[in-house]
């Protein structure tokens, strides 16, 4: 028998902050309107079927575009112009017949004119299905997709297993990328070298420094922008100071420290993210000894003074952050207020506890059997919280 392993989140804080700071409005340079962001991420690859990372996406979405568009249950149109549900498992996408591959690259030379069809719609889909292709989403895909077919130049469906709900939210996770590009570049420079169908096209990319971005002219709709450059600056303080001196107009992300001087500045504005911002959370390993059994893991939430913790960290500002409960946010579908569920209750949770068999061993640390409660906490590097 196989033993699945898998995690239950433990929600902290949903915090607002990735806030935002911005310099109005954005400058021209020779006559080009310009805009120069910071961002704390190095990027770890430009190939979308390998990341989940918020930096790495910050790029490819302005250079590749999925199916439909949206971070919440208002889901709309992008690279495909429609789509109906005839029944609970088919899905039916009607593409744009306006959207072009970029052009001035080794791919599509300036004036291919090559138009987006179905048939790479499939081959997005079938590559990212395909487990040899260890693709981001690949297991979530494939549990509801059984087959993708072509029914026209611009017309693609999808065949699902089963009825999902949640089809529109997974198709969006897939920004349809060009298989010719993989074969002619190969996989070390299509990896960083995105050609898609977005506003903006992939110009360069200089590790742990930019990534510069311009203008898409045949996109549907005219960019605002001629020209974007993401800084790379993975110190917070150092971009808000970036930001003041005028050497960068936004910093995607400021210290919490910051805030109040960023607000205090002549021409510049804080704007909080509109959904999500940064989830924080701490995930239980429930195939480890100490976490397989629920009542532990309840016991720890009960424990844990969340509400103080959001307030020494933020502040009681809103606009800064506060507590999650679940670990689907507002405004996000699927959101549920579970805000009865975790109270802060120590004696409660030493209770559960000492019912489990825990007791304090010499250290004071709980242990059970000779083996302490002690555990290490573990986050990603690249994905620092809130100073």
């Amino acid at each position: 028998m196989k033993i699945k392993k898998f995690a239950v989140i433990l929600p902290l804080v949903f915090s607002l902050l990735l806030v935002t700071a911005c310099s109005t409005p954005a400058p021209e340079t020779k006559g080009q309107k310009t805009l120069t962001l910071a961002t704390q991420y190095t990027i770890a690859t430009l190939n979308p079927c390998k990341t989940s990372s918020d930096g790495d996406g910050y790029i490819i979405r302005q250079v590749m575009e999925p199916l439909v568009s949206g971070l919440t249950g208002d889901l709309r149109p992008l690279l495909a112009e429609s789509w109906e549900n005839p029944d609970p498992l088919t899905w039916e996408f009607r593409l744009r017949e306006n959207a072009y591959w970029h052009e001035g690259n080794a791919v599509y030379p300036e004036g291919a004119n090559v138009q987006v069809k179905a048939e790479d719609v499939k081959a997005s889909f079938d590559y990212v299905l395909d487990p040899a292709n260890k693709a981001q989403y690949q297991a979530r895909l494939a549990q509801v997709i059984e087959r993708v077919e072509v029914l026209d130049d611009f017309t693609v469906r999808f065949v699902t297993s089963e009825p999902s709900a949640w089809f529109l939210t997974d198709v969006h996770r897939v920004p349809i990328f060009s298989l010719k590009a993989l074969e002619v570049l190969g996989q070390d420079v299509f990896d960083f070298t995105p050609i898609g169908t977005g506003p903006f096209k992939f110009v360069e990319y200089v590790p742990d420094d930019r990534v510069v971005l311009e203008k898409n002219d045949k996109y549907f709709i005219e960019p605002n922008l001629d020209k974007v450059t993401f800084r790379i600056i993975p110190d917070q303080a150092v971009s808000t100071v970036a930001l003041k001196t005028g050497e960068i107009d936004i910093a995607l992300q400021i210290p919490v420290t910051e805030v109040d001087s960023v607000k205090n500045t002549p021409g510049l504005k804080v704007t909080p993210t509109s959904i999500g911002g940064a989830y924080r959370y701490v995930a239980f390993n429930c195939a480890s000894d100490l976490f397989s059994d629920k009542r532990v893991r309840e016991a720890i939430a009960f424990a844990v003074d969340m509400d103080s913790a959001v307030e020494a960290i933020f502040g009681g500002d809103p606009l800064l952050g506060k507590r999650a409960y679940c670990s689907v946010v507002p405004g996000v579908p699927g959101y549920s207020d579970c805000s009865d569920l975790w109270e802060y209750n120590p004696d409660k949770a030493k209770a559960l506890l000492s019912e489990l068999g825990w007791k304090p061993g010499k250290d004071g640390i709980l242990e059970k059997g000779g083996k302490s409660s002690a555990l290490l906490l573990r986050r990603p590097a690249m994905r620092p919280v809130p100073n």
